[in-house]
């Protein structure tokens, strides 16, 4: 194929020209077609350069590349230079800001700012995709609602509702951290509080509301020692009192029987003495079928003799013995009960 620019035979599938180096136009190809005139251009300076034969690029001087070579040699150095500048820049900054987001959040994680440290722990994890990180963010995470929870039990605890905050305190992971000590402390503050209420409540012996909120706090925190220790109290002065009270009601029964016994006993007592004064010097007859008469004036005494139901006796005198009303007839003594129709 000729080469279009110096004329020079060259190789059918040769894309260039061996002895100009200008590219070589094959037949239907217009991809080298010079159609506009940039590239008219461009041939017109591929002419005018100096062009060495085939195999004779060795015989380039001694006095090395020529001035034009040499600044685009500097040109291209001088490019290569800052591409290497910018991406060290890049690296830098990245690096930079890594390593201030990890001051700031190690700063944030001392103070217990443990959102903004979770914020910042979850940057560094995005930009790094580095592990360690995420497990920061996560313990950062876990310590900003700790510390919310802690937060909630103290304002709780201010406004009586004891066994929400100690829910709230349960609810604080076991960090080893000053977190931990202040929810010991809130929780000894609760238990402080919570004893003064029920020994408030058991001074005015009401045991049911002491136990009722221990119940309630027992149901959150089943093994707390001092809450169980508190309920074991009230329960044993309120089985106490119910004795004391059931003693008491049964002294309370016990006496109100006795005075209706002896108020009846001295209604008995009046009425007999009554019947007894209206009976002294009077003629009184059997109403039973028969009638013991005896030696004295109770059913102890021996019988000396029987009267038949109608029989006539006179009264000379009375006795009551707290059961009964004995007649002295004259000689002997009768029950004014088979007198008056009672037998």
């Amino acid at each position: 194929m000729k080469c279009p620019a110096c004329g020079k035979e060259n190789a059918s599938d040769a894309k260039f020209c061996n002895s100009c180096g200008s590219p070589l136009k094959f037949p239907g190809d217009d991809t080298l077609s010079f159609s506009n005139h940039e590239d008219e251009r461009i041939m017109e300076e591929v002419q005018e350069t100096e062009v060495y034969p085939q195999g004779h690029y060795e015989e380039i001087s001694p006095s090395g590349p020529s001035p034009q070579k040499k600044k685009s040699y500097k040109i291209i150095s001088i490019l290569v230079v800052l591409a290497i500048l910018c991406v060290l820049g890049l690296f830098g900054a990245k690096a930079w800001k890594k390593v201030s987001l990890e001051k700031e959040a190690t700063k944030a994680m001392e103070e217990g700012n443990y959102l903004d440290a979770t914020g910042k722990f979850q940057d560094l994890y995005k930009a790094t995709n580095e592990e360690k990180y995420q497990k920061k963010m996560t313990e950062a995470h876990a310590l900003a609602q700790d510390s919310e929870n802690l937060e909630n039990a103290k304002n709780l605890l201010a406004q009586g509702s004891y066994k929400q905050a100690l829910q709230k305190l349960l609810e604080i992971r076991n960090h080893d951290n000053a977190l931990k000590q202040e929810a010991e402390n809130v929780l000894t503050n609760l238990q402080t509080t919570v004893e003064g209420k029920v020994d408030a409540y058991n001074m005015m012996q009401d045991y049911s509301t002491s136990i009722q909120l221990l119940n309630g706090l027992l149901a959150v925190a089943p093994e707390n020692e001092s809450f169980l220790a508190m309920k074991t109290h009230a329960l044993s002065a309120q089985t106490g009192m119910n004795e004391e009270k059931a003693r008491a009601e049964t002294e309370a029964k016990a006496a109100e029987e006795k005075a209706r016994k002896e108020e009846e006993a001295a209604a008995s007592r009046a009425k007999q003495a009554k019947a007894s004064s209206n009976i002294i010097n009077t003629f009184q007859f059997v109403t039973s079928g028969s009638a013991n008469v005896r030696s004295g004036p109770g059913k102890n005494y021996r019988v000396n003799y029987s009267l038949d139901r109608g029989s006539e006796v006179y009264v000379y005198d009375t006795y009551y013995d707290g059961t009964r009303t004995w007649c002295n007839i004259g000689d002997g003594w009768i029950s004014y009960r088979t007198l008056n129709g009672e037998l």
